[in-house]
């Protein structure tokens, strides 16, 4: 994808992560369903697109690259012993026909290089008798034609593989013009009856409808987090959070320094929190376009409210398993919310009603990337209620999947 496009999906997902979050006012409105739906279902088409437009080149770019590796090596080695004996032999056409260095015959263009080497073999093969005292054989003649053949064989696909590249460029076009249709002229016209009705979901469906430049100066939020000693608390968590929902997190480090980039401007309260210390709670915290806000937050011992607590699952996927995530040991509230982190594979998240290596009903695709998600959104999403109790997440394609699951406001 381009930049503008990056910047378009981000907003996408913003949009989807507020209606999400606030599908109680929609749930029951049809029309505004069925267009929700077609908007989660074109930003799936549109990150699966992506995903296979980064991966259709590299795969035969970087073999390609191999076997011209081999091949240039091959055909220099037998080349220079070949202008060798034709120097000797003062074979003033066979020293043309296969005088190419090593540099020459790696510049050569893709549709030439077959070509040449085929020369080079053609040639030695000719004098292959006279050739013997150069240490050129048969077997190694046989060696640079397979490696010859390979080459060839390969250099039509780069051809055909940026046509296939092309017509998934224009796939993501149209993708994109059909999203901002739903969007423009579908759920933003719905939006329109909740402006007095419910004026928060409203202003928040309008903030995420807004395209940020991510390729511009980034808005962020540093923190040095310290006891009363002014040493540094390590592991303290940093909460930016908009309508009791965690958006933003980050946990400081030996330091006790805290960094989070890449935040969407807008108005945040702050919250910095460690067991056995009070929570440090600022709200109102306005964060705009390009600006970094910095805090030095000092803690005191002190019992911390146990509805606040953060948990964190974390670990790998391989294609074909089943990580059945434990969450026995900490009890969700009705503020808690969740934060999913996945890289490398598109994973599935399923609750289901027993142990063991069975999804549940309900299966969450979830692409690389950061999504934030109420409980009743997380829930909804893999299907979780009093029967499917096991969260369990599957990994959906040959790269391992890495996932981190953070549970906020809990009870642990």
């Amino acid at each position: 994808m381009i930049d503008n496009q990056e910047n378009k999906l981000s907003m996408y997902r913003a949009t989807e992560n507020t209606l999400d979050d606030n599908n109680a006012f929609w749930s029951g409105f049809t029309a505004f369903a069925d267009a929700k739906l077609a908007l989660t279902g074109n930003i799936m088409a549109i990150q699966a697109a992506s995903q296979q437009q980064d991966a259709i080149i590299t795969g035969i770019s970087v073999d390609k690259k191999t076997l011209k590796d081999t091949l240039v090596n091959l055909a220099a080695t037998v080349s220079g012993k070949v202008v060798g004996y034709a120097t000797v032999v003062n074979n003033g056409e066979l020293l043309n026909a296969v005088n190419y260095s090593h540099s020459q015959l790696d510049k050569t263009r893709d549709e030439l290089l077959g070509q040449r080497c085929q020369n080079i073999h053609d040639q030695a093969n000719a004098h292959l008798a006279a050739l013997v005292a150069y240490d050129i054989t048969a077997p190694m003649l046989a060696t640079l034609q397979a490696a010859i053949d390979a080459y060839v064989a390969k250099t039509p696909e780069p051809r055909v593989a940026k046509a296939a590249k092309k017509a998934v460029t224009q796939n993501l076009r149209e993708l994109f013009k059909e999203t901002d249709k739903i969007l423009k002229l579908r759920l933003d016209k719905f939006m329109l009856a909740y402006k007095s009705s419910e004026p928060q979901f409203y202003n928040s469906y309008k903030a995420a409808r807004i395209i940020i430049d991510l390729g511009a100066t980034h808005t962020k939020f540093s923190a040095f987090v310290k006891d009363m000693n002014d040493s540094p608390i390590k592991q303290a968590v940093t909460s930016l959070i908009q309508n009791t929902v965690v958006v933003y997190f980050a946990v400081s480090g030996d330091d006790g320094k805290i960094s989070i980039i890449k935040i969407k401007p807008g108005t945040y309260d702050l919250r910095t929190e460690k067991a056995a210390y009070v929570a440090k709670i600022e709200t109102g915290v306005q964060f705009k376009a390009g600006k970094e806000i910095k805090r030095t937050v000092t803690l005191t011992p002190g019992v911390t409210p146990p509805a606040n607590t953060t948990v964190v699952r974390e670990g790998d996927v391989i294609m074909g398993s089943i990580v059945e995530i434990d969450t026995s040991d900490f009890e969700v509230t009705e503020s808690t919310t969740v934060q999913i982190e996945v890289t490398g594979n598109e994973l599935l998240l399923s609750a289901a009603p027993s142990p063991g290596p069975i999804m549940g009903p309900a299966v969450w695709h979830v692409f690389p990337g950061i999504q934030n998600k109420t409980l009743a959104a997380f829930n909804a999403l893999v299907g979780a209620d009093e029967t499917n109790i096991y969260l369990k997440v599957q990994c959906n394609g040959p790269i391992t999947g890495h996932y981190k699951i953070t549970f906020n406001n809990v009870q642990g």
